[in-house]
């Protein structure tokens, strides 16, 4: 069902498209009533016809965007491809490298030559200051940087990589090729992660939970980001099999709104023995 906002007396108020076809065949019925043939009623009727063409018009745009929006949740690819919808340039190096680069300048020694980095755990969250902060990129090595644009609500990924600064081409390709490869493992590693910030804030719910309830909801297979996070998901995942792991236990009152329910009792009385 599509929805439309509508304007009415200084209020708005929505219509979905149901509503919208219902009004213009109840329009057209009324235009075929016998009294719309006298010609005293000609310029309304005409009005009214244009009426009913503006209408369905719009109703046959909202059915497009229905469907372009429904093709591309169910696509399990980009909505744009590496071969048009992209950008990259070389920036220099510099000898004082500011404070909000550091740590990527930092991390950037252990990688190759070409080897793209995503930006996404180093660049901000918020639109504004990740515009700000990616326009003023500087590091102590020459880079390329790399923008793919995802489409959907991802927006722009964002890679760069180190490079020689006389021979570009052939290093690269080579780049680019591996980030194509990849994409879809940085895409899945952007939505995984908005989930879990998006439901950690407003639910107050662990991430290793978060993480586990969306491999369950997306049969997501993606390893994890590092060690630490893989042991604590094989933990979670242990416990809500086996409810064996004392460590993991958190207090469950907090997602119920009457903690001294009589048939609580018996939760709380076990939860007191774990040791």
């Amino acid at each position: 069902m599509q929805l439309t906002t509508l304007k009415f007396l200084n209020s708005y108020f929505q219509v979905s498209s149901e509503d919208l076809q219902r009004q213009v065949s109840s329009l057209t019925d009324m235009i075929s009533m016998p009294w719309f043939l006298n010609k005293d009623f000609s310029e309304f009727k005409r009005d009214c016809e244009k009426l009913i063409d503006g209408m369905n018009r719009y109703l046959n745009f909202l059915k497009n965007q229905m469907k372009k929006t429904a093709d591309a949740h169910a696509s399990k690819e980009p909505l744009r491809s590496l071969t048009d919808n992209w950008s990259m340039k070389f920036i220099p190096k510099v000898k004082e490298v500011e404070i909000d680069y550091r740590k990527l300048d930092t991390d950037l020694v252990d990688y190759e030559h070409y080897e793209p980095v995503f930006l996404y755990d180093y660049e901000p969250s918020d639109r504004i200051e990740r515009r700000y902060w990616l326009e003023h990129l500087s590091l102590s090595v020459g880079v390329k940087i790399y923008k793919h644009r995802h489409g959907n609500y991802f927006g722009n990924f964002t890679f760069v990589w180190k490079c020689d600064e006389q021979e570009h081409c052939d290093g690269d390709l080579k780049a680019i090729d591996a980030i194509r490869l990849d994409l879809r493992h940085f895409s899945t590693r952007a939505m995984r992660n908005e989930f879990i910030t998006k439901y950690s804030q407003s639910c107050k719910i662990k991430p290793a939970i978060l993480r586990n309830v969306y491999h369950f909801l997306t049969q997501d297979s993606s390893s994890a980001e590092h060690q630490q996070q893989a042991e604590v998901d094989a933990r979670v995942a242990e416990f809500l099999v086996t409810s064996d792991d004392p460590e993991l236990f958190y207090d469950l009152r907090k997602n119920n709104g009457r903690p001294k329910d009589e048939k609580l009792k018996p939760f709380w009385s076990e939860l007191q023995k774990v040791p």
